[in-house]
């Protein structure tokens, strides 16, 4: 039984690589069942069994992003002490997620705009990501950082961390080049000055 549930996991593995292969490619321009379970070496049928569909293995492509992004570090980057420190390393971390997957992400949010599973799954992940950057921005407030309010400041960090603000700015800059023009526009926006000892 465990040796059938490891067979199982390993095909799901073997299939969401596939898809992640293929969305990487430039040239992949359609994402069809047949095209993963070729690459991933298991038949159309085995990705029935595991997803039931085209967009079930989508969303479940977008829900392991997470970890290959390395998003924790985003929530730790957002924990940090001082606030500032964390509005920094927050928006540092948040690009540097994107550089890791950028192509998928890309494509994903492409596949996203025509099928409504995914796109309900990228808007819950979008709704979680802004509370979480609610709570960097009640603290900024709190601490006396910034005179915005905190939807105003919540509105700007979800702005500013997002896959569409790092595209606009990795177009033309590299991604260290990125994440400095992001902060400084943080900074702007919330009206904060640089603390001796803050963190670029």
């Amino acid at each position: 039984m465990r040796g059938r549930a490891r067979a199982v996991d390993a095909a799901r593995e073997r299939a969401l690589s596939a898809a992640r292969e293929l969305l990487a490619d430039p040239a992949c321009h359609e994402l069809s069942l047949d095209a993963i379970a070729r690459v991933a070496g298991v038949t159309r049928a085995t990705l029935y069994n595991q997803f039931g569909s085209r967009s079930a293995l989508l969303v479940a492509l977008f829900q392991d992003l997470g970890r290959l992004m390395q998003a924790e570090r985003i929530y730790t980057a957002m924990h940090l002490a001082d606030p500032q420190q964390a509005l920094s390393a927050t928006l540092r971390e948040s690009t540097r997620a994107y550089v890791r997957q950028e192509p998928v992400i890309r494509k994903l949010f492409a596949l996203a705009a025509l099928d409504g599973e995914v796109s309900r799954e990228v808007a819950r992940a979008e709704r979680q990501r802004r509370r979480s950057l609610t709570q960097l921005a009640t603290r900024l407030v709190a601490s006396g950082d910034t005179r915005s309010s905190v939807a105003a400041a919540a509105a700007l960090l979800a702005a500013l961390t997002s896959f569409q603000a790092f595209q606009a700015f990795a177009v033309d800059s590299g991604p260290r080049l990125t994440e400095r023009h992001l902060v400084q526009l943080a900074r702007a926006g919330l009206g904060i000055s640089k603390r001796k000892g803050t963190v670029k």
